[in-house]
């Protein structure tokens, strides 16, 4: 014998089917669907009846190539950004890196961080980053519950312990000074 319960989850069930299946056959063939309009031109709505419906991607072009380097390309790539230095910065959760190319020609040019570890200038998981205006880098690294701090040259400025795991990086600007905001706690 089936229980309340299980009674009710096949009720509901069946009654989610039907209506599945009622408003199948009851949409008349001439319903035209209207796709949103987005901020990009060349996505304009498109009318569609049902019947005609087709799911297409939306078209793509090709901005820039990132070279293959001697020391590998990137093997993992996450957060991608390009800042006003005309650079574009990607971590790359293989070798645990940060790496800032060339938004010309899509050449290296920096490495932040020495890998994965717990060691001076070595990554856990960062998870976010900010440039300064003075070409500092900040990593946000909750897994080693730091903030590691770069120079442009790639090398290692500082290291911010923190109590709590620092997930995300906000740059303040108070018109003299550079403030890095984690989660509430002014660095």
């Amino acid at each position: 014998m089936m229980s309340r319960k299980d009674i009710f989850y096949v009720i509901l069930l069946v009654l989610i089917l039907g209506g599945i299946i009622v408003g199948r056959l009851l949409a008349p063939d001439n319903t035209i669907i209207e796709r949103p309009a987005l901020a990009h031109d060349f996505l304009v709505p498109l009318p569609q009846r049902v019947s005609e419906r087709t799911w297409q991607s939306p078209p793509m072009r090709k901005l820039l190539t990132i070279r293959v380097q001697d020391d590998g390309p990137l093997i993992k790539p996450g957060k991608v950004t390009v800042y006003e230095d005309r650079c574009i910065y990607i971590f790359d959760y293989g070798d645990v890196t940060l790496k800032k190319f060339s938004l010309y020609d899509g050449t290296l040019i920096q490495k932040y961080g020495n890998g994965r570890g717990q060691g001076v200038g070595e990554l856990g998981n960062p998870t976010d980053f900010l440039i300064t205006e003075e070409g500092l880098v900040w990593i946000a690294d909750p897994v080693n519950k730091a903030i590691s701090v770069f120079n442009a040259d790639g090398s290692l400025n500082r290291t911010i312990r923190t109590l709590s795991r620092p997930y995300r990086l906000l740059l303040l600007l108070d018109g003299v000074k550079n403030y890095c905001f984690v989660w509430g706690v002014f660095i």
